[in-house]
């Protein structure tokens, strides 16, 4: 009885840490994720339901919101082109200037009334680049969808607060560099042996 137990806290020892190690991974993307798009780490996580529904990652919101923040700043910059999709899609300048979360959700709830054809999939494209594709699915289901996702995303627990990512981002620096020191050992010790070894 006392080896079961032992084994028992030794496996379940064992996948609190893997998950850690998994949520520290998670943790750190989000943040580079936001630093890279400049949208808020918690209405990133936010859009984590959304993502997984529809198979998309990471590396999709990334290149939405690069595509999307792109004809927004050139729309303020009085850029002809980026204006003239907003004006066709009914978007106004002052929704575009409330941010990209209002200017995302503005463009849901259009892409909702239109139908899907050959005209949604070149806007999808000129707003967002080639990601706007893959995201014409969700967007197809208005504003209201987004702001679903992110309740449930809170539910599942899917959205940490600041003081949990700043954790989480500084445990997984400490297993990067555990992996670093780890494979400095090892080249230590070959480099040591390599003489003997080749003889």
């Amino acid at each position: 009885a006392a080896a079961a137990i032992a084994g028992a806290f030794v496996v379940a020892t064992t996948a609190a840490f893997n998950m850690r190690v998994q949520a520290g991974r998670i943790a750190e993307e989000t943040d580079k994720l936001a630093q890279k798009t400049g949208i808020a780490a918690k209405s990133i996580e936010g859009m984590s339901v959304s993502l997984t529904r529809n198979g998309l990652g990471a590396e999709s919101l990334t290149g939405l919101m690069r595509g999307l923040s792109k004809q927004m700043v050139d729309a303020r910059n009085g850029v002809a082109s980026s204006t003239k999709i907003f004006q066709e899609m009914g978007i106004s300048m002052e929704t575009v200037g409330k941010g990209t979360g209002a200017t995302l959700k503005a463009i849901a709830d259009r892409f909702k009334e239109m139908p899907d054809g050959a005209n949604k999939a070149r806007l999808a494209i000129d707003l967002f680049g080639r990601a706007g594709l893959e995201w014409i699915p969700i967007l197809n289901k208005g504003g209201i969808a987004l702001e679903e996702s992110a309740k449930k995303s809170a539910e599942f627990g899917l959205i940490l607060t600041d003081v949990q990512r700043n954790d989480l981002t500084v445990f997984d620096d400490a297993m990067d560099d555990l992996g670093s020191a780890l494979k400095g050992f090892g080249i230590q010790v070959g480099a040591a042996f390599a003489p003997a070894l080749t003889a």
